[in-house]
């Protein structure tokens, strides 16, 4: 099964983190230019994708956004939802992006590691 709309997903994911998470005081519009994006689809095992909670036991995919800031930290998004903010993230973090492989926002001690 598949989750949203990768596009919208996307382009919502950039607005929000250059608005709202994203560290620096200058504006979204120049965090938004300034700002890389590295984006997939990525499996679950169930419709909740990584967020814990009820969830439907099925295979979902939906898409994962990183946005990496100005200034170095990052926003996780999956499936067009915050996961984390990342004000420091470890080369755990890089190799895991790479991997395509980032851990959901439920599972905590997995997050803990991505983070100097």
């Amino acid at each position: 099964m598949k989750v949203g709309d990768p596009v919208r997903d996307i382009e919502a994911a950039v607005a929000h983190a250059c608005a709202e998470v994203l560290d620096g005081d200058d504006s979204p519009e120049f965090k938004r230019r300034e700002c890389r994006v590295v984006s997939w689809p990525q499996t679950w095992g169930s419709t909740a994708c990584g967020f814990g909670g009820v969830g439907g036991c099925m295979m979902t995919t939906a898409q994962t956004t990183v946005i990496v800031g100005p200034l170095g930290d990052v926003a996780v998004y999956h499936a067009g939802r915050l996961a984390r903010h990342v004000v420091a993230p470890t080369e755990a973090f890089w190799d895991a992006m790479m991997k395509q492989q980032l851990p959901g926002a439920a599972r905590a001690a997995d997050c803990a590691r991505l983070e100097a």
